[in-house]
């Protein structure tokens, strides 16, 4: 529902401007899908992750709930784009910290409850050769963020890199169910930038003409500051050594005072005044505040050695004829270090990758029983 309504609402929704757009299309989607739950029992509390990318003009867009990830690929470096909704992240714990809290469990999702907020992140430049990884967490737990850097931007096919990813989820175990999309940006998709641009509006049409009531700090600060100069200079705490001192800590006692009422007015008719939100998506600014991780993902024989042995491993579950195959690609793979070019070593650790990835699901779809068999249909659908 979530794949099939969110790109659909979006469509439907192009009077507002794209981040109003794409915040509606996913909290209607939401609403859709916790309706049906309500409605049918089976479905009761179904849910789901999402993550949604849009090009424009601007730049990308990006709208995110759960722990899902979008990751921009630039250079030799790899960004994670969006914020995981999950215990470990909103605990703010690092990656070690946060080895005794199960990764399973997230802090918001879409379906499960009535209403739900997505983070925005955008609008981010997009630059010639940029690549945008969305995954679920079944890649992003098992492999790491520089291992998919490496193959989105060292496999010139984007269809190829994502089965060489899925591959390698595969041959670590594949703890859980995993979704991979890759899309490369060319020449036409480069962001222009624009000398002339509205501001959109970040919030819904409704809430935006409410607009939002303020706490006027800085004109507070100001009239605390002048009250206490003037309690100073009307309070003698000047030395009065003569009449011109005299005269004129009392003219700035005097300025001092009034002063304090200006702002002390200003403060007050600031808070009376209900302000539109700001609107950060103009041209030079943006909302959310990814990147939120980052890292090298430049080929390096660590990188190629960490691919290596899990290709080796998985080869003990595949059968003869395609061990056969995999073997010499593992050596080819561990072969392309610094002196031999790191290319066809990518490459032959794709090939073994995309081979896992086509023999793994193929040897354990054989394996289940049939129809008609005496294990019976249901075991095999809790297997599927």
């Amino acid at each position: 529902m979530a794949v099939e309504r969110v790109p659909r609402l979006y469509q439907q929704l192009i009077q507002h401007t794209p981040p109003e757009a794409l915040q509606r299309a996913m909290r209607q989607t939401n609403a859709e899908i916790f309706d049906k739950g309500e409605r049918h029992t089976e479905f009761k509390g179904m849910g789901t992750t999402c993550s949604a990318l849009v090009l424009v003009p601007r730049g990308i867009l990006i709208g995110h709930i759960g722990d899902s990830r979008v990751y921009r690929v630039r250079g030799h470096r790899i960004e994670q784009l969006t914020r995981d909704h999950s215990l470990a992240w909103e605990c703010g714990l690092s990656e070690k910290e946060a080895e005794g809290i199960p990764k399973n469990i997230i802090t918001r999702s879409m379906g499960p409850h009535e209403q739900v907020e997505p983070d925005l992140e955008g609008p981010l430049p997009v630059q010639n050769r940029d690549i945008f990884v969305l995954c679920t967490d079944g890649l992003s737990g098992p492999v790491e963020n520089a291992e998919i850097g490496l193959l989105a931007s060292h496999l010139p096919d984007a269809d190829r890199a994502t089965k060489a990813l899925v591959g390698l989820t595969l041959a670590r175990g594949a703890p859980d169910n995993v979704t991979v999309v890759i899309a490369k940006a060319g020449p036409e998709e480069v962001t222009s930038s624009y000398t002339k641009q509205e501001p959109w509006p970040l919030t819904d049409t409704a809430a935006s003409s409410r607009g939002s009531q303020t706490i006027p700090w800085k004109s507070l600060l100001a009239a605390g500051v002048f009250f206490f100069l003037t309690m100073v200079l009307f309070g003698d705490l000047v030395p009065r050594t003569a009449p011109i001192v005299d005269a004129v800590a009392s003219i700035a006692a005097a300025l001092s005072a009034l002063a304090t009422i200006v702002f002390l007015l200003m403060a007050l008719l600031g808070s009376l005044t209900f302000r539109e939100p700001t609107a950060a998506t103009k041209a030079g600014s943006r909302v959310g505040k990814g990147s939120y991780k980052e890292a090298a993902c430049g080929p390096s024989e660590s990188l190629l050695e960490g691919i290596a042995a899990s290709i080796e491993s998985a080869a003990d579950r595949l059968d003869a004829a395609d061990r056969e195959q995999l073997l010499p690609l593992v050596a080819q793979t561990r072969a392309g270090g610094v002196a031999h070019g790191y290319d066809d070593a990518i490459a032959a650790a794709a090939t073994a990758l995309c081979l896992i990835a086509e023999a793994l699901p193929r040897q354990r779809t054989a394996t289940l029983p049939h129809k008609g068999e005496d294990d019976g249909p249901d075991r095999s659908a809790e297997s599927d």
